[in-house]
This record gives structure tokens, C-alpha cells and sequence, in this order.
């Protein structure tokens, strides 16, 4: 009744605008949350260049929150610029387009897991035993552990937080 789940295989500003806004003349809405940008309809480019066009996007769903007095949480891919660095935690440097998305969100927030790429650098256990137990160890050590960055936070500060996440759950807790 008061969670509503809309999976338009296309999907706009506008249209996300239209269908908000009609949900709002029914009610408050808390939040609207799209997954993700790089896959919505995009306006027409008209010469201009990707990042001008996500620009106009993400200015147009920073206004819908505002009209409608909701939240919007708008999930977009980061660049594979990370998996060629030594630190794999992302950056705001990292979002594809980023300059747009920056400049429109009030906070960037970041999910980082080691054990994601902990898991994909598994040593050949033939050439070292003792590698490969380490690998093991460190991948048990860090399985349930995440942290969530605050890249930008427009009303607070930015930083680190410590979480814990049950993968075969999908689930995020705080550290007890």
C-alpha cells in the first residue's frame, strides 16, 4: 500500500517525474530510489556531449526532490579507473560522469568490500601453501565486513563508516 515498486522497462526523468508527482497528489512520498542513472532514457543529445546530457538528468531529479519534497537516491556506476589502482576504495573521481552527479547530489555515499577483490586474487595454491592460506584467512577475516564512504556530504561531514553486510541475505547492519 505505501511501498510501490515500479519496473518500467523505460525509464526517464520525465517519466519518473510524471509518476511521482501523480503519487504525491495521493500522498507524501519519503523517497524515490532509481537503479540506476547509465541506464535511463537520456534526452535527446542535441550535439552536446554525455556528461552535458546527465548533467541535465541528474539537475532534472535534483528539482523533482525539491517540487515533490521527497528524497531521490540515484545509484550510478563508478569507472573502471578503481581496478587499476593499488586502493580499491572509490572516489568521487570515480563516477561516471561525475562532475554532473557531484555537483547535483547533497551526498555521495560509496559501499566498499575488500573481500571482493581479495576473492578474485587467489594465489595458485600449488606454487604456495602458505599464500594460499593467508589468501584464505584474510578472505573469512574480511567476509561480512564493508565500509560505506562519504565522498560528499553537502550538510555533515565526510568520512568512513564501519558496517557489517550478510551477503546470502543482501543485508547491511551497523558494527556491534
Amino acid at each position: 500500500d505505501n511501498f510501490i515498486i515500479d519496473d518500467s522497462p523505460i525509464l526517464s526523468v520525465d517519466y519518473v517525474r510524471r509518476r511521482v508527482l501523480a503519487l504525491k497528489r495521493k500522498g507524501p512520498v519519503a523517497a524515490v530510489f532509481i537503479d540506476y542513472l547509465q541506464i535511463m532514457d537520456r534526452p535527446d543529445m542535441k550535439g552536446r556531449n554525455e556528461a552535458s546530457v546527465i548533467g541535465e538528468m541528474t539537475k532534472g531529479l535534483k528539482q523533482l526532490a525539491r517540487e515533490a519534497q521527497t528524497c531521490v537516491v540515484l545509484l550510478s556506476q563508478i569507472n573502471r579507473g578503481v581496478e587499476q589502482r593499488d586502493d580499491k576504495r572509490p572516489q568521487l573521481s570515480d563516477l561516471r560522469e561525475s562532475g554532473a552527479i557531484e555537483q547535483d547530489a547533497n551526498a555521495v555515499l560509496f559501499p566498499y568490500r575488500d573481500v571482493y577483490y581479495l576473492e578474485r586474487a587467489e594465489p595458485d595454491r600449488s606454487k604456495s601453501e602458505t599464500k594460499w592460506l593467508d589468501w584464505q584467512m584474510a578472505v573469512m577475516d574480511n567476509q561480512t565486513k564493508m565500509q560505506v564512504i562519504a565522498a560528499k556530504v553537502r550538510q555533515g561531514s565526510i568520512g568512513t563508516d564501519q558496517q557489517t553486510y550478510f551477503a546470502p541475505f543482501d543485508v547491511v547492519e551497523d558494527v556491534k
